[in-house]
């Protein structure tokens, strides 16, 4: 590798399983590590995911909902599955990531103390880049471990997960100022941590990783919006702040099913999938194709058919292309 300038030799790696003769080489250094990416020919066609959100349309609704999968993303339990299954941190990796933590506060410590510039100072800075690779390292090792449980999982066929904005969840609030002008308290320090969390348990790695996975399994991946499902009950459908009465325990004030509430809300998510699928599916039906021109009026006397009768508004032009109803859900 190198160039014929500056040439830096050849450079050993271990294959972690077979491969063709790589079509592109990408080498990066991060913070002292070195890492090789290449991209090989894929001759496989996976279907995309209109097709299979096409065929899924055509199910009925309880075969559907029999192979749905909703997924609702916390700060406490990164990922809740409609099954039950849950997709958390083990302990070992929140111990080494707490400890990695401080080791990242001391250093940047040390760094503030050091001339910048010099040789301290770019040790220090090099030790908390490393800190911030480890927790990425496993924050990105989750995200794969769980995308790929769940798109391959057993008669799996649709995955839902929220729309969820994570960048404006994530967002540093605003500044607040008093009658005076003068700077007044906007829970900047509250949000700080809630920031933390949500960007400490991946949600978008997972929601990135499931999407581009499901396709290679025949799987869809679908979202939806994401109001109220923390307070939705999956049984009766009554919606209130109340049902919800703690961060992990749900009690529908109507009809007082109990459940963990993420769990409930992993239901409530894979049920708007199921209707998400089968309401287009139905509005395609009936939309149906191109209808017919209404006959023309008394006196019309040809021309141009947007023009009409004095003292009367003229008709728009109808399309020549099917029309498409449009859906609350998204398929990615």
């Amino acid at each position: 590798i190198g160039t014929k300038k500056h040439p830096l030799g050849r450079l050993r790696y271990v294959a972690d399983r077979s491969h063709d003769l790589p079509a592109s080489i990408v080498i990066s250094i991060n913070a002292g590590q070195w890492h090789v990416s290449f991209a090989t020919e894929d001759d496989v066609i996976h279907p995309r995911p209109a097709e299979i959100q096409a065929e899924l349309s055509q199910w009925d609704e309880a075969s559907l909902h029999a192979a749905t999968i909703g997924v609702d993303r916390g700060v406490a339990v990164p990922a809740y599955a409609s099954t039950g299954s849950v997709y958390a941190f083990d302990p070992v990796q929140k111990q080494r990531m707490a400890r990695k933590e401080r080791q990242r506060l001391r250093w940047q410590r040390r760094m503030a103390r050091r001339a910048k510039g010099s040789s301290g100072w770019h040790k220090a800075k090099k030790r908390v880049a490393r800190t911030h690779i480890y927790a990425n390292n496993v924050r990105k090792d989750f995200a794969h471990k769980a995308s790929h449980a769940l798109v391959t999982a057993p008669g799996v066929r649709l995955v839902v997960m929220e729309d969820l904005k994570v960048a404006s969840m994530s967002r540093r609030p605003k500044a607040k100022t008093d009658e005076r002008g003068r700077h007044a308290p906007n829970g900047a320090r509250t949000k700080a941590g809630l920031n933390k969390g949500i960007l400490h348990s991946a949600w978008g790695k997972i929601r990135t990783y499931a999407q581009y996975k499901a396709p290679r399994n025949n799987v869809l991946f679908l979202v939806v919006p994401p109001h109220h499902s923390s307070q939705e009950c999956v049984v009766c459908g009554h919606i209130h702040p109340d049902n919800r009465l703690s961060q992990s325990r749900f009690v529908c004030q109507r009809c007082g099913q109990t459940d963990h509430a993420d769990h409930n809300a992993s239901r409530v998510i894979a049920r708007r999938g199921v209707t998400a699928v089968i309401g287009q599916c139905k509005s395609l039906q009936q939309v149906g194709a191109v209808r017919p021109e209404p006959p023309f009026p008394d006196g019309y006397a040809g021309g141009d058919q947007g023009q009409s009768q004095k003292g009367k508004r003229p008709t728009a032009h109808r399309s020549s292309k099917p029309e498409t109803m449009p859906t609350t859900a998204q398929a990615v």
